[in-house]
């Protein structure tokens, strides 16, 4: 703005005289004697180009005010707007989140309250059973189903896939018809609406030749 501001007083301190002593500081050529009559046509026509220069400045000026402020107006409509996408998304992840946080929360006080319980036990006696265990899972795979999210999970010798599965261990196999498949699956692959969040854990068969030396020493 401070630019604007300097450029609009330069504008305002332009006159017709301003111009006027430039012209006629402009050294006549020698010998030149205009007479009085011509010199009168020529300083009013000056006078006209010089008073409709000054007019478009000050329309030019004008312009570039107008410009200016609604170049302002501009940006004001902009940060309201934006000011309330953004409220509008914290709104929107909020309502979205909220069910899931709730349905975790609830897990969290199943899991506390049978550690509480077991805690009671005599020291011997404290374990949790292997089905309080999947109990809990089923309980997360409920919150994921509601929140279209799905699980899957190969079966073995199924062909390796690596946009659905990362390899996460290398078995070696005698059979060459087993390499590249899956020998089995250490960890479910997630779905998101039908798309991969997280691929499925895998240990995949892998088969090499044997070498020369170990053909001769058979």
């Amino acid at each position: 703005m401070g630019k604007h501001r300097i450029f609009e007083k330069r504008l305002i301190e332009i006159s017709v005289d301003d111009i006027w002593a430039d012209f006629r500081s402009d050294e006549e050529p020698e010998n030149s004697l205009p007479s009085e009559e011509a010199a009168s046509l020529s300083d009013s026509w000056l006078n006209e180009s010089l008073q409709e220069a000054v007019d478009g400045i000050k329309e030019l000026k004008a312009l570039f005010t107008d410009k200016i402020l609604h170049t302002q107006h501009e940006e004001k409509i902009l940060d309201a707007m934006h000011s309330e996408l953004t409220k509008h998304r914290q709104d929107m992840y909020s309502q979205l989140a909220r069910p899931i946080l709730l349905d975790i929360a609830a897990v969290r006080d199943d899991i506390m309250s049978m550690a509480a319980i077991v805690r009671e036990k005599p020291e011997d006696e404290r374990h949790i059973g292997l089905a309080a265990f999947e109990l809990y899972a089923d309980q997360l795979l409920e919150i994921m189903a509601k929140n279209r999210i799905d699980t899957y999970i190969s079966e073995p010798e199924a062909e390796f896939c690596p946009a659905t599965m990362r390899a996460v261990k290398k078995i070696a196999a005698d059979d060459e018809s087993l390499h590249g498949k899956v020998a089995s699956s250490v960890a479910d692959g997630y779905l998101y609406d039908g798309k991969k969040i997280l691929p499925e854990r895998v240990e995949v068969y892998f088969y090499s030749e044997p070498t020369q030396n170990n053909e001769q020493d058979e």
